[in-house]
């Protein structure tokens, strides 16, 4: 026996400080059709006319027969658009208008469909359970490299959400400030937001005079080659410490980058691991993930696929009559 791909669909939505990705999935988790907007995030009305005209677009890739089969749409996005910025060398007006934005509940207003959000760091660990290297592995650290840097925890094949749903937010582990003279260097300490994400990469990339406008090209400059060390000795320390406190025997580590310039990141970060691993413990075993630049708006779509279909009761009556009227199709 086996699921017929065509029983469900769901879209998921990938809202990023520079990117916007949403796709069109099956029950079996292949993105069928995608759309994707490299650019600052804009104020909340004009992303929501870009994602509502994008959901329309990939419903309408749908023969209409198949339309009535859409459990959902979910959303991930960071759930503090609007900190951190001077870090990740951003314009701070640009996210002020997304503080205490409804943005789920408008989106499910503007598209008539059930909307769930969710942290984009544990959506993209939930692809990776449900679609990846979680169908042979119970317990990871998931981190996803993108403007910023997140990920999340799963433990005995559950995703961790924690009080405020930000379990695994590695980016806020304090570590030492950044070598490179492209860092703003204004104090003794640092978090790793600052050094392991695209952002900085652009940053540094701009002070050395070289093209930034696509920090996720594999190109072998001496600014890339600079970043990728100041990222692996960054990554180093937190890595270990979550080995230690969450007794999880594997990361996964993902990310925009392409997946040459990905590769190249984690054979630079495996020499730190076994430099600094402690008496008695191991270092993590790394492991590359699944989907890249899709893990974010996969995981999305895969939450109402869950919440229809999966094992839990679901958590909404309406997502229990969507699931028997598919399930009867």
């Amino acid at each position: 026996m086996s699921l017929d791909p065509r029983g469900a669909f769901a879209i998921g939505v990938r809202l990023d400080r520079t990117r916007i990705d949403t796709v069109l999935i099956d029950l079996v988790g292949t993105v069928l059709a995608q759309r994707t907007h490299d650019r600052l995030l804009p104020a909340p009305p004009q992303a929501l006319a870009i994602v509502r005209e994008d959901v329309e677009a990939l419903v309408a890739d749908l023969a209409p027969a198949y339309r009535r089969r859409i459990a959902g749409v979910g959303v991930a996005r960071p759930y503090n658009l609007g900190s951190w910025l001077e870090q990740l060398d951003l314009p701070r007006t640009a996210f002020l208008p997304w503080e205490n934005v409804a943005f789920g509940a408008e989106l499910a207003h503007a598209t008539g469909f059930t909307v769930i959000e969710e942290n984009d760091g544990s959506a993209a660990a939930i692809a990776e359970l449900f679609h990846g290297l979680g169908r042979g592995c119970d317990d990871f650290l998931y981190v996803f490299i993108g403007p910023a840097i997140g990920g999340g925890v799963v433990l005995g094949g559950q995703c961790l959400r924690g009080a405020t749903r930000n379990a695994g937010d590695i980016g806020m582990i304090p570590v030492p400030p950044s070598r490179l003279a492209s860092a703003p260097g204004t104090s003794a300490r640092d978090i790793l937001l600052s050094r392991a994400s695209l952002n900085t990469l652009r940053r540094h990339l701009r002070a050395r005079g070289e093209p930034a406008g696509n920090a996720s090209l594999p190109c072998r400059t001496p600014a890339v080659e600079e970043w990728l060390e100041d990222c692996a000795d960054a990554l180093a320390a937190p890595l270990l410490a979550a080995r230690a406190f969450l007794d999880v025997p594997t990361v996964v580590l993902d990310s925009d980058l392409q997946p040459e310039a990905l590769e190249r990141l984690t054979d630079r970060l495996a020499p730190h691991l076994a430099t600094h691993v402690t008496e008695a413990r191991t270092r993590p075993k790394l492991l590359r993930g699944s989907f890249g630049s899709n893990a974010g708006a996969l995981g999305a779509a895969t939450l109402p696929l869950f919440e229809s279909f999966g094992p839990r009761p679901p958590s909404h009556e309406s997502h229990v009559e969507g699931a028997l009227h598919i399930a009867a199709s």
